[in-house]
């Protein structure tokens, strides 16, 4: 895990918001599959892990212009374009 990932987790964390498994695994069904096997150690650190994403995506907007209160579909394709660099 990358440094900014961890500090995101942190933020995450600090924030003291719970996501549940159940919507982070049914998203994770809709890409195709992995020839590995998940275990239920992995499976538990899934939802963290999605809110750190949350909260690194939602930085990423805020970097690409700091002014933005609603994001638009121009935000969310731009901040879509660095992820896609990056992970």
């Amino acid at each position: 895990m990358t440094k900014g990932l961890q500090e995101t987790l942190h933020t995450f964390r600090k924030m003291g918001v719970s996501l549940e498994l159940k919507p982070v695994l049914e998203a994770l069904a809709t890409l195709p599959p992995l020839d590995l096997e998940v275990s239920e150690d992995v499976r538990a650190l899934l939802p963290e892990r999605a809110g750190a994403l949350v909260v690194a995506y939602a930085r990423v907007i805020r970097e690409l212009d700091p002014t933005v209160k609603n994001p638009d579909a121009e935000h969310h394709e731009r901040a879509r374009k660095v992820f896609d660099l990056l992970l």
